[in-house]
C-alpha cells in the first residue's frame, strides 16, 4: 500500500518523511461494503485520518477514521498490480491487518473453488473505485 501519488509528491515538497511501502495480510469480506485498515496500517504508513464517519459493523455502530491510501493486492514483482485507490475506515480487525470490502471487490471478478479453497480475484489494470 501507498499514498495516493499526489500526497506523495506533496510530502516530498514539503520535505516530509515519505513512508515506505508496507506488505500487510489482508481479508476479503464480501459482508463489507467499504474497505478496512487496522491501527498498524495507520501508523506504519504515517496516515492521515481526511475524516470521521458511522461505521456499521456485526458488533454495532462507532465512529470510525477515514483513510485515503492505495492499496496493491496480490504483488508480484514480474506483473506488479496497478494501485487502486482507497477510502479506507479504521477498524480493530482480527487476522489480518487490511480487509478488502465490496468498494474493492466491485471493481473486478471473484472466482472462488469450493472443493480446493482456492480463489482468484481478477481485477482491471486501471481498476479505481468510486469515492
Amino acid at each position: 500500500m501507498l499514498l495516493p501519488l499526489t500526497e506523495l509528491d506533496r510530502y516530498r515538497l514539503e520535505g516530509r518523511v515519505v513512508p515506505v511501502p508496507y506488505r500487510a495480510r489482508g481479508l476479503i469480506d464480501t459482508a463489507a461494503e467499504r474497505s478496512c485498515v487496522s491501527e498498524t496500517v495507520v501508523g506504519a504508513l504515517l496516515l492521515q485520518r481526511t475524516s470521521r464517519q458511522p461505521l456499521s459493523t456485526a458488533s454495532g455502530s462507532t465512529k470510525s477514521g477515514i483513510y485515503d491510501l492505495m492499496l496493491h493486492l496480490g504483488y508480484r514483482s514480474d506483473d506488479p498490480p496497478d494501485p487502486i485507490r482507497v477510502m479506507a475506515y479504521d477498524a480493530n480487525l482480527t487476522g489480518a491487518e487490511v480487509l478488502v470490502g465490496l468498494d474493492v471487490l466491485r471493481l473486478g471478478r471473484l472466482m472462488l473453488n469450493g472443493p480446493s479453497g482456492e480463489y482468484e480475484l481478477f481485477l482491471p489494470r486501471t481498476a479505481r473505485p468510486v469515492p
